[in-house]
């Protein structure tokens, strides 16, 4: 049996999209290894679904830490240590991730081995010599052109890494038709390939109206994703005052410090009672969870190019979820909203306008319901069934 060894540089407990890769190559016959790092309450080892996780510590400081000068420098002042550590992590990663992986990953000498974002791609490039096997780079996004913008030397340091490696990568996938375009030609390539970050649709035994103990009479506004500022939670707070009636909900992560703010300012605004932060739901599930919403909202800073050609998780939930979505500017996404008439966009820093428009978009919100014929070209063309043949005829390509 083939083997195929995929690298991710997060636990990968709940990463959707390199799981649902994994388990789709197992679907395949692969013997599939993922190789995370090791998170809080996550097991070191474990199977799951067909695919074999390993788990190793991954911490710059301790890695360091074995340096004589580093070990003197933290014992004499552990405050510099710490400033000097973070201004070279940006430039030492790469090595440093390398150096923890590369036995365990060598050692089951794969036969494809698959790495996620740019930190993963030295090691992945490393592992693929030696073993002699093919490599995948998958881009999540634009590395150069994220943001917060990347300061100049670590920007061109950046580009460095992505053009030496993924310019010599067997197969690169990235996760939007613009996205592709800007690497084909930062790398100089013109064969990237796009798999879109499509849903697995499951039941789900709950319902985000009988969560928030709200009738199908009151109207909902949901944001679906992390909740972190610069993504329009605060700018539908801001409007809700305003918004007669109307319930804001978001489903997904939502770490303390950020949870404490938004409610703060609900509290302020006196819309605590039309405001939630509802937990994550399990990623196959989201779909059917959310069915029912009024409105999906998809806002972000535009500045950085990486936003600005996104193609996120959340539209393809709304999209299957049937949700009508107003949203930023985005470039693809607001192709695909013209194209399949779901939704539409707007600028969100136009705050005079912001109220109106997300007015009359409720009140005009069925005219975005897709009829059958829309949801069929759409489901056979981003449908995670769709996106995993794709993953298919690259892995079989490879491995001929």
């Amino acid at each position: 049996m083939l083997k195929i060894a995929i690298i991710v540089s997060n636990p990968c407990t709940g990463d959707a999209r390199v799981i649902k890769m994994a388990e789709a190559a197992v679907e395949n016959n692969y013997e599939v290894h993922i190789f995370a790092t090791q998170g809080k309450n996550t097991p070191a080892v474990e199977v799951k679904n067909g695919v074999y996780y390993h788990r190793l510590e991954w911490k710059i400081p301790l890695l360091v830490g074995d340096k004589i000068y580093f070990k003197v420098l933290r014992y004499i002042n552990k405050k510099l240590f710490s400033s000097i550590i973070k201004k070279l992590a940006p430039f030492i990663k790469y090595d440093l991730f390398t150096k923890v992986f590369s036995d365990a990953i060598i050692e089951l000498n794969p036969d494809l081995v698959h790495a996620h974002d740019l930190i993963c791609l030295p090691l992945g490039s490393k592992v693929a010599k030696s073993c002699n096997a093919k490599l995948v780079f998958d881009a999540h996004e634009l590395e150069v052109h994220r943001h917060p913008p990347l300061p100049f030397i670590q920007k061109k340091f950046v580009s460095y890494i992505e053009k030496k490696y993924a310019s010599k990568a067997d197969a690169v996938i990235t996760v939007g038709e613009h996205i592709s375009q800007v690497l084909n030609q930062e790398l100089k390539r013109n064969d990237i390939h796009v798999l879109y970050n499509s849903p697995i649709i499951k039941e789900s035994q709950r319902n985000i109206r009988e969560d928030l103990k709200i009738s199908k009479q009151v109207p909902l506004i949901i944001y679906v994703g992390k909740v972190t500022p610069g993504r329009g939670v605060e700018d539908i707070l801001n409007m809700l005052p305003n918004l007669v009636g109307v319930k804001f909900a978001t489903i997904g992560p939502c770490d303390e410090r950020v949870r404490s703010k938004l409610n703060m300012m609900a509290s302020k605004l006196g819309i605590s009672n039309r405001f939630e932060i509802l937990p994550p739901v399990h990623y196959e599930e989201v779909v059917n969870y959310i069915k029912g919403a009024n409105i999906g909202v998809i806002a972000s800073d535009l500045t950085a190019l990486s936003y600005k050609l996104a193609m996120p998780n959340k539209l393809f939930e709304l999209t299957f979820a049937n949700i009508p979505i107003i949203a930023s500017e985005f470039v693809e996404i607001k192709e695909f909203l013209n194209d399949y008439g779901n939704g539409t966009t707007t600028d969100f820093t136009k705050l005079y306008t912001n109220v109106y428009n997300i007015s009359k978009f409720l009140k005009n919100n069925e005219d975005y319901l897709l009829d059958h014929d829309k949801y069929q070209l759409i489901e056979d063309k981003y449908s995670w069934n769709t996106q995993k043949q794709k993953l298919a005829k690259i892995y079989a390509s490879l491995l001929k």
